[in-house]
């Protein structure tokens, strides 16, 4: 949650067992989702995602955002993902896009999003992309070479979900079979990044764990990628 106040607990979960009344949700979903909830009320306080592009003196006002991500591995067979980003901004996003297959082009909205790779190689290649939007779409995909190989039908079983909060304020989760991407059991071998895009127009915006500012864009630099869990 944010850092500038508490989250009201009693509330949330009134709100959480509404929306299982109202959808009729699965004893599997319902688990995640209180997960999620538990989980993000305790989530640590990371550094912010570095703002990448544009350089903030090109910006008209501050950037509206904060991006916090937290990542671990769970019982040795899932690597998670854990997102907060904090607006007072509208989220932008296509609600027309599907919801139960891969989109691509997801990237064009806001999304946040982690790239994976547990290669063992110099080049971190073949990594994975991982992208989910306010409205809890997504994509998946394995990139086998930046910008020249990418296999679009790559499916890794990975569950996400998204909570939408007040104003611009939503959480996402990611949890993927480490088994789907060729893992070692080595911790020290789970290696990528974590990005988000927010913003419409001339207030687009860029974000990295672990990149600094660009002069253009680019997210695809597995040279850059660091160890993303203990």
């Amino acid at each position: 949650w944010g850092r500038e106040s508490s989250p009201d607990k009693e509330g949330i979960f009134e709100r959480y067992h509404d929306s299982l009344r109202d959808q009729s949700e699965s004893l599997e979903y319902a688990e995640f989702m209180t997960d999620l909830l538990l989980s993000h009320l305790a989530l640590p306080k990371d550094p912010p995602l570095n703002l990448v592009y544009p350089p903030v003196h090109a910006l008209r006002e501050v950037a509206p955002y904060r991006v916090n991500v937290t990542t671990r591995l769970i019982d040795g067979a899932f690597l998670e993902a854990r997102f907060e980003v904090r607006s007072e901004v509208s989220p932008y996003a296509n609600d027309t896009l599907n919801r139960h297959h891969s989109q691509w082009g997801l990237w064009e909205w806001d999304v946040v999003e982690l790239f994976v790779s547990c290669s063992n190689d110099p080049s971190n290649c073949p990594y994975f992309e991982f992208q989910v939007s306010p409205l809890n779409q997504f994509l998946e995909l394995k990139v086998v070479k930046p910008r020249v190989e990418v296999d679009h039908s790559f499916q890794s079983g990975f569950q996400h979900q998204v909570q939408r909060l007040e104003r611009g304020n939503w959480n996402a989760q990611m949890r993927i079979p480490v088994s789907s991407l060729g893992w070692d059991h080595r911790p020290e071998s789970i290696v990528g990044n974590a990005f988000a895009v927010l913003g419409e127009g001339p207030m687009r915006t860029y974000w990295s764990r672990y990149l600094d500012a660009q002069a253009k864009p680019d997210f695809h630099l597995p040279q850059a990628f660091m160890r993303l869990v203990d």
